[in-house]
């Protein structure tokens, strides 16, 4: 994916998500039906690192990586519940939203800026952590909404 500016002299490239093969249900399939159509509610966890990253690049010349890793992650979504027209097969479809429980050991990464700044880096992501919070749950869970959606439809 293209580089696109952030501000004068830095840009970034597309995310990736990884992580996603260590997340496995929690506690059973909730069924459900609203308005006679049939739902379920699944709740996931994921111990271990589950992190997006993307490159970065400056005019200076750097370029590297900056990445926000999760320790512990919890999140509840919603699923459809039908049948194929062709083959009268139970379908399952994303219905969302994908919501978070809990979300724990955010930590901010940035690789190819030197020590210094990984390490400063660090460890203002843990004062910041509310903010890396909010940045996880505006992008994560919507790629993983997208992500599961395209699992379902193929």
């Amino acid at each position: 994916e293209p580089y696109k500016p952030l501000v004068a002299g830095l840009e970034f490239g597309g995310f990736n998500i990884s992580g996603l093969n260590r997340w496995r249900r929690y506690g059973p399939l909730l069924p459900y039906c609203v308005n006679g159509t049939r739902k379920l509610e699944l709740n996931l966890i994921a111990s271990g690192s589950s992190a997006f990253s993307a490159p970065w690049r400056h005019c200076s010349g750097g370029q590297g990586n900056i990445t926000l890793h999760s320790a512990f992650m919890r999140m509840t979504t919603q699923l459809r519940v039908g049948m194929s027209a062709s083959s009268g097969d139970v379908v399952l479809s994303y219905e969302g939203p994908t919501l978070p429980v809990t979300t724990e050991g955010l930590v901010l990464e940035l690789q190819g800026a030197g020590d210094t700044a990984l390490k400063t880096i660090w460890g203002l992501s843990y004062i910041f952590h509310g903010i890396l919070e909010k940045l996880w749950t505006n992008i994560f869970y919507e790629r993983f909404g997208m992500v599961l959606r395209n699992a379902l439809d193929d």
